[in-house]
C-alpha cells in the first residue's frame, strides 16, 4: 500500500468541513497485499493515515476491512518509475492488458477507436474498455468517443494524489460497466501550496520528443471556511509518424491461410507483389513493367513468393507504413472550490476540461488497377506507341500504385472534454449524507485530412492534351466544359510524379463532429443505525438519475451520392464517394434511474482486531432502453490474527448497452480482407450498426483471497478471481474466417450468409460453384466478395480467472531506506464461446480481433526505490511479461510450428535530486526507460491479410521506442 503524506482523517466522505466529497467514497482502496499499514516503496517515514478513504463504498470506512483485491498506487509513484502521462504510466501494473493509446493506432473511423485513434482507454484484465469503469473521486466520468468509451487524459493529473484500481466487478456500487473492475483516481483537493514541473524527453533516436509542463496550486479563503484548488498543464508529443522509422519491425506481417496445407509465417520486408511505389502495369505489352523513377519504365522484380499470392519478401513492391506513436497535443484545466455553509453542511463547485489534439497517419493512397487512357498526356510518347503497334492494339492500360509522395491517409481528433460538479455533503447527527450534480460534455471533431474523393480521382486520372491550348487538362474539362472546370490532372507515372495540386484536388478534408452530453443526480445518506456486539453496523442508501444524449453531422457520410458524368474510367456512381467515411449519428438519448443500499456488518471480533465482518450491496437499475436489472455483490473479511487475514466476495454485474450499441447508424469502412471463398483480398465495404433490441452483459464474478503479513514490513497477497461474462455483446462480422467458414459449410442456407454481398450476386450459388470446381472460383473475380456486413448480438460469453500477488517490503540499507514492491498477474485463459463456432482462447495472446491487444498470461513488476543521500534517490523499475501466441484459434496452424514470440523485458532507471531552494523544495529528475535498448519480439496479427505491416511488429503494451530519455523539475512552494 502507498502511504500517502497527508495529515487528514477520511471517514465515508466526510472530512475535514471545506473538504467533504461526495456520496461515492472510495471503495476497498487500501487493500491488496499492504493492509494494516505496510508501506510499499513510499517513504518509509510518511506518516500513516489514520483512516483511509475506500473505493467503492459508502460504508467500509478503512481499507482493512475490504474483502476485494484492489491495488493502489500514489502518482509520484507510478510517474517516477515511468514519466509522461498518468494514463500511460499506469500501464506497468500488471491488472491491465489490452488498454489503448498513443502507440495502438486503430483506424480513427471505426467502432474500436469511436473517432479517435489515439484515445487513452484502460482495460483491465483484457475484457474489452467498455467493461472497466474509469471514476474521478467516485463518480462516474462522461463519455468521451462516439463508441461510449472514456477518454481518461481529461483527469487532472497534478492534483491526482493516487489511483485505486479494484479489481473485480462493483456493479452493485457503481452500476453499469465495473464488471471487471474501477479504476478510481482520487484528487488531493486538501492541496496547499504552489507546485510547477516542467520535462522533456526524446529517443535514442532522437525522435518522440515530448514536452510537459503544468502548474497546481490550493489555499485557504474566507478565513479558513472556504478551500481552493486549481491545475493546468500542457503536453506536447511529436510523435513516431512512420513504423519504417524502426528498422527491426521491417514491416513485419503474416501470409498463408491458417491451414495445414498453407500454414501461417510470419515474414518480415513484406511487400505488396502487385503494387509498386510508382506504379507497375498490370496488362497488355508493357505488363510487369515498373515506374521506379518518374516517367521510365523498367522490369518490376517480384520477391519471394509467400501463401498469400498478393505478398512477397522482398523485391519492387509498396508496403504500408503507419505511425508508430501518434502525435498529441493537450492543454488541461481543473479548478474546485469547497465551503463550510455552517459547521456540520459544506458545498462544492469544480470544472475540469481538456482540449486535446491527436493525428493518426495510416494507409498511402493507392491507385487499385485502375484503367488510364493508352494515350495519356503525362505517358512517354514511346510507351504510347508501343501501346498503339501492339496486336492487338491497346487503347486503354490498368496500372497498380501506392502514391508515396502523396499525404497518406490521416485523422485529426480534436477533443473539447469538460465536467462540471456541484453538490452538498454534511452530517445530521451520527449520519453522513450528500447530494451531487455532474454535466458532462464532449465535443469531438474528427477530420479526415486528405481523404479521397473518388470521382475527383478518376476525373484527375484521365490526362488529355486540350484540343486548343494544348495544356494538359482532365479531360471532363473538354467533353463536359463547366461541370468540373477546377480539376487538375494527375500524373501517376513515378514515385514522385504527382503534383501537390493534383494531390490537393481529389485528396480533400471532410470533418465529422459528435456531441456527447451527460447530466447526473445522485444522493446518499450512511451511518450506522445499530451496532451487535462486536460493533456498530454501518449502512447506506443511496439513489442516482442520469441521462446520456449523442448526436453528430458529418461530410463524410458512407451514402453520399455521386455522379460520374463527363468521366470515362474509374468512376462507379455506387453510394461510397470518399475513401475514408464517418457517419452522421441522428440524436439519441436514454435514461437511467437507480437505488442502492449498502452495509458492512462485525460478525464477531473487536474493531480492528481479530473478527469476521460480512459486507454487501445491492442496487436496481431501470434503464429505458435496456430494460430493468438487480446487482448485488457479498464480501466477507476473516482476520485471524495481526498477521493473517483471508476475504472473498461474489457478486453479479452488468454492463447495460450503451447509445453508440444500441442505435450506431450504418458506418461503410474500406477493408482488405481475404475471402476464404476465391481466395481474393479486394478493397470492399464493410458496414453495420446498432441492434435496439440489446440487453445487459451479466457478470458473475468471484474473488477468493489471503493477506499475510509475517513482520511490521513485510505484506504479501495472493488473491484468485473467476469472472464469467454471459450475454455478451458479439460483433458478427461476415468477414470474419468463422463466419466465412460456417456460411460455406452450410452452402448458403446459414443466417451468416446474408453478411456479404457477391459480384455474381448469389452467395449460394458462388459456394455451389465452389463446391463443384473449385478451380472456377478461387483467383477468379466474377465470385469476388463486393460488401461485407456486420451486427451485434447478446450471443457471446466470456470466461477468464487467475490470480494476482503483491508483496511489498521495506527496510534500511546502511542506514537508508529501501523499498521494494512487487506487482504480478497469472491469467492464463480468457475464453470467448459463440454457439455454432470454435471457443477461442486469448489468454497469453498478443493479437486479435476488433482492435483486441495484448493480454499475457503472466506478468510482473518489480519496483525499488533507494536512497543514496539525503539529496539523491534512485528508482528502478523491471518489466516482464511472458511469451504471446500470435492467435487464440486453436485449430489455425502455423509454419514449424511457430506461433507465438517470445518473452520481454526491460528495465527503467531513475534518478531524483532534491533541494531545498528559496523558492521552495526543488527536484530534478533523469529518467531512462527501456535501459538497455531492447527491441520487442516481433509479431503480428493474422487476419491482416494483404494489409501486412499497417499497424504489425509488435505486441501493444511492448516498448517500440528503445531506450528513452525524460530530463524533469518539479518544484514545491
Amino acid at each position: 500500500m502507498i502511504v500517502l503524506n497527508t495529515h487528514q482523517k477520511y471517514f465515508q466522505g466526510s472530512v475535514s468541513p471545506r473538504n467533504a466529497t461526495r456520496c461515492r467514497l472510495y471503495y476497498l482502496a487500501a487493500v491488496n497485499a499492504v493492509l494494516w499499514g505496510a508501506n510499499s516503496v513510499a517513504q518509509t517515514n510518511a506518516p500513516e493515515l489514520e483512516e483511509v478513504v475506500v473505493t467503492g463504498s459508502r460504508v467500509i470506512q478503512n481499507g482493512d476491512a475490504s474483502p476485494s483485491p484492489t491495488t493502489i498506487i500514489s502518482t509520484e509513484e507510478v510517474l517516477t518509475a515511468q514519466p509522461g502521462q498518468l494514463n500511460d504510466a499506469l500501464q506497468i501494473l500488471p491488472v491491465f492488458a489490452g488498454s489503448r493509446g498513443s502507440s495502438s493506432n486503430p483506424s480513427s473511423t471505426g467502432a474500436v477507436a469511436g473517432g479517435n485513434g489515439a484515445a487513452n482507454q484502460m482495460n483491465l484484465r483484457n475484457l474489452g474498455i467498455r467493461r472497466t469503469l474509469p471514476l474521478l473521486d467516485g463518480l462516474r466520468i462522461p463519455p468521451s468517443l462516439f463508441n461510449g468509451s472514456v477518454d481518461v487524459d481529461i483527469i487532472p493529473q497534478m492534483l491526482v494524489q493516487r489511483v485505486d484500481v479494484v479489481t473485480g466487478g462493483v456493479s452493485a456500487v457503481y452500476g453499469s460497466d465495473a464488471v471487471s473492475g474501477v479504476v478510481n483516481y482520487i484528487l488531493d483537493k486538501n492541496y496547499s501550496g504552489v507546485k510547477f514541473q516542467l520535462s522533456g524527453g526524446v529517443s535514442d533516436r532522437s525522435d518522440g520528443e515530448k514536452t510537459s509542463a503544468g502548474i497546481a496550486f490550493g489555499t485557504d479563503v474566507a478565513g479558513g471556511r472556504g478551500h481552493f484548488v486549481g491545475s493546468y498543464e500542457y503536453r506536447n508529443e511529436e510523435g513516431v509518424l512512420k513504423r519504417s522509422d524502426r528498422e527491426w519491425i521491417r514491416q513485419a506481417g503474416f501470409t498463408g491461410a491458417g491451414t495445414a496445407s498453407n500454414p501461417y509465417a510470419l515474414i518480415q520486408d513484406t511487400r505488396q507483389g502487385d503494387f509498386a511505389f510508382g506504379g507497375v502495369i498490370s496488362t497488355g505489352v508493357l505488363s510487369g513493367q515498373a515506374f521506379k523513377s518518374n516517367g521510365v519504365l523498367s522490369p518490376f522484380a517480384r520477391g519471394q513468393r509467400t501463401g498469400v499470392a498478393a505478398l512477397d519478401i522482398g523485391g519492387d513492391g509498396a508496403y504500408y507504413d503507419s505511425s508508430l506513436l501518434t502525435p498529441m497535443e493537450s492543454n488541461q484545466l481543473f479548478a474546485r472550490f469547497d465551503y463550510d455553509l455552517t459547521d456540520n453542511v459544506q458545498f462544492h463547485v469544480q470544472a475540469g476540461g481538456n482540449v486535446k489534439t491527436n493525428h493518426n497517419y495510416a494507409d498511402f493512397v493507392r491507385l487499385n488497377n485502375v484503367t488510364l487512357r493508352s494515350t495519356n498526356a503525362f505517358l512517354s510518347p514511346t510507351y504510347q506507341q508501343a501501346l498503339a503497334t501492339a496486336t492487338p492494339a491497346q487503347t486503354t492500360f490498368r496500372l497498380r500504385s501506392y502514391l508515396n509522395n502523396a499525404p497518406r491517409l490521416d485523422a485529426i481528433a480534436e477533443s473539447d472534454q469538460w465536467i462540471y460538479n456541484t453538490g452538498l455533503a454534511g452530517d445530521l447527527g451520527d449520519y453522513d449524507w450528500g447530494v451531487d450534480f455532474i454535466y458532462g460534455k464532449t465535443k469531438l471533431k474528427t477530420t479526415l485530412v486528405h481523404n479521397i474523393n473518388y470521382r475527383n480521382l478518376a476525373a484527375s486520372l484521365d490526362a488529355v492534351f486540350h484540343p486548343v491550348t494544348r495544356q494538359i487538362v482532365c479531360n471532363v474539362t473538354v467533353t463536359n466544359p463547366g461541370l468540373a472546370d477546377d480539376c487538375v490532372p494527375l500524373n501517376p507515372f513515378g514515385p514522385t510524379a504527382a503534383s501537390e495540386a493534383a494531390l490537393n484536388y481529389f485528396q480533400r478534408p471532410t470533418d465529422w463532429n459528435g456531441e456527447t452530453d451527460m447530466e447526473a443526480f445522485s444522493g446518499y445518506i450512511s451511518g450506522a443505525p445499530f451496532a451487535l456486539p462486536s460493533g456498530p453496523v454501518n449502512m447506506a442508501l443511496s439513489g442516482e438519475w442520469r441521462k446520456t444524449a449523442f448526436s453528430a453531422v458529418t461530410t463524410s457520410d458512407t451514402n453520399t451520392p455521386y455522379s460520374c458524368t463527363g468521366i470515362a474510367f474509374n468512376c462507379t456512381p455506387a453510394p461510397r464517394l470518399l475513401e475514408q467515411t464517418l457517419a452522421p449519428f441522428p440524436k439519441a438519448t436514454d435514461t437511467v434511474w437507480e437505488v442502492a443500499y449498502e452495509f458492512d456488518a462485525p460478525v464477531f471480533g473487536d474493531p480492528g482486531d481479530k473478527g469476521l465482518n460480512l459486507n454487501g450491496a445491492a442496487r436496481y437499475t431501470s434503464y429505458e432502453q435496456a430494460g430493468n436489472y438487480v446487482t448485488w455483490k457479498v464480501g466477507l473479511d476473516w482476520r485471524l490474527s495481526d498477521t493473517l487475514r483471508f476475504r472473498g466476495t461474489t457478486s453479479r454485474d452488468i454492463r447495460a448497452p450503451n447509445l453508440y450499441d444500441l442505435y450506431a447508424p450504418g458506418n461503410g469502412v474500406l477493408v482488405q480482407n481475404t475471402d476464404l471463398l476465391t481466395n481474393l483480398s479486394p478493397s470492399v465495404l464493410t458496414s453495420g450498426g446498432g441492434n435496439p433490441d440489446l440487453t445487459a452483459e451479466k457478470g458473475e464474478t468471484i474473488t477468493a483471497g489471503v493477506v499475510w503479513k509475517p513482520l511490521p514490513n513485510l505484506s504479501v497477497a495472493l488473491d484468485y478471481f473467476h469472472i464469467t461474462i454471459t450475454d455478451a455483446l458479439s460483433n458478427i462480422s461476415g468477414r470474419d474466417p468463422n463466419i466465412q467458414n460456417e456460411c460455406y459449410a452450410s452452402g448458403g442456407s446459414s443466417p451468416f450468409c446474408a453478411l456479404q454481398e457477391r459480384a455474381n450476386g448469389s452467395v449460394a450459388a458462388a459456394i455451389a460453384a465452389y463446391n463443384a470446381n473449385p478451380g472456377s472460383v478461387i483467383g477468379n473475380p466474377a465470385f469476388a466478395v463486393t460488401r461485407w456486413g456486420g451486427y451485434d448480438l447478446n450471443v457471446a460469453e466470456q470466461e477468464t480467472s487467475g490470480f494476482d500477488v503483491e508483496v511489498n517490503y521495506s527496510t534500511q540499507l546502511f542506514e537508508r531506506a529501501l523499498n521494494l514492491r512487487l506487482l504480478t498477474a497469472y491469467q492464463p485463459h480468457v475464453y470467448t464461446r459463440q454457439p455454432g463456432f470454435e471457443t477461442t482462447d486469448y489468454g497469453g495472446v498478443g493479437w486479435g480481433p476488433d482492435g483486441a491487444a495484448a493480454g499475457p498470461k503472466s506478468s510482473l513488476t518489480a519496483l525499488a526505490r533507494y536512497q543514496l543521500t539525503d539529496q539523491l534517490t534512485i528508482d528502478l523499475m523491471q518489466r516482464w511479461r511472458d511469451k504471446l501466441k500470435f492467435s487464440g484459434v486453436a485449430s489455425e496452424v502455423f509454419a514449424g510450428g511457430k506461433d507465438s514470440v517470445a518473452s520481454y523485458t526491460t528495465t527503467n532507471l531513475n534518478l531524483t535530486y532534491d533541494m531545498d531552494l528559496s523558492l521552495g523544495k526543488t527536484s530534478i529528475f533523469l529518467n531512462v526507460q527501456n535501459v538497455f535498448d531492447k527491441d520487442p519480439p516481433v509479431g503480428a496479427y493474422t487476419a491482416n491479410g494483404t494489409r501486412a505491416g499497417l499497424r504489425d511488429g509488435f505486441a501493444v503494451g511492448d516498448n517500440p521506442m528503445g531506450r528513452y530519455y525524460t530530463l524533469g523539475l518539479r518544484v514545491s512552494m
